[in-house]
């Protein structure tokens, strides 16, 4: 969509920090981006939360991180999310989940724990 390829690239180490959180608490996630060419390249970070809706499915919401230039092989990525009370999206307890997106294709899934 954005032009960029993903291949060769690849996360590792995605991980969450605090995977039983309370309403108004901030989810804290990390992973490493490995680059497999030798040239820079675009990356376009983003990442998805899975959100539980009431009658038990999830919706996917997408955020962007960043979109940069790199030619490191590894770039460590430290995110957080705020829970809190908002007018536009309505929070429900229970599992939800967090993913990262590369150039458009998204990687595993991990899970948490939200409590009201």
């Amino acid at each position: 969509m954005f032009g960029l390829d993903a291949n060769k690239l690849d996360v590792s180490n995605f991980s969450v920090a605090n995977p039983d959180i309370q309403m108004g608490e901030r989810l804290r996630f990390s992973f490493d981006i490995l680059n497999g060419q030798k040239a820079s390249r675009s990356v376009r970070i983003e990442f998805a939360i899975y959100l539980l809706k009431q009658n038990g499915s999830h919706s996917k919401k997408v955020f962007k991180v960043s979109e940069r230039t790199t030619t490191d092989s590894s770039i460590t990525i430290t995110k957080e999310h705020h829970f809190k009370p908002i007018t536009t999206r309505v929070y429900h307890p229970g599992m939800h989940f967090v993913s990262v997106i590369l150039n458009g294709k998204e990687f595993d899934r991990l899970s948490f724990q939200l409590s009201m």
